[in-house]
């Protein structure tokens, strides 16, 4: 039996939560952003973000896309020391312009 979840007035069912949180645990890559998982699971962008910012083996990164957009990961993918990483070679490349 599934049973919704109800935070920030958005139901979301143990279903939609599953489909979101294998779409960023089993893709090829690291980071994501609500957007792009809204798009590969075709669902409601408040939703994912809903389930992105409950669930405890998802981290939020850091570092923001180039747009100010927040990126997303797996905790099993991204270590908080690799997360920070990234971060500070992103703040370097907006100094040197080295970042790819």
């Amino acid at each position: 039996m599934l049973l919704p979840v109800v935070a920030h007035h958005i139901e979301v069912c143990n279903a939609t939560r599953s489909r979101v949180l294998s779409t960023v645990t089993k893709s090829s890559q690291r980071y994501h952003t609500v957007a792009g998982i809204a798009q590969a699971t075709q669902l409601n962008p408040r939703a994912v973000e809903q389930i992105l910012e409950s669930s405890p083996c998802i981290r939020r990164s850091f570092v923001l896309t180039p747009t100010g957009i927040h990126w997303y990961a797996a905790k099993k993918k991204v270590s908080l020391l690799a997360d920070l990483w990234m971060g500070f070679r992103a703040v370097n490349s907006l100094k040197y312009g080295t970042w790819r």
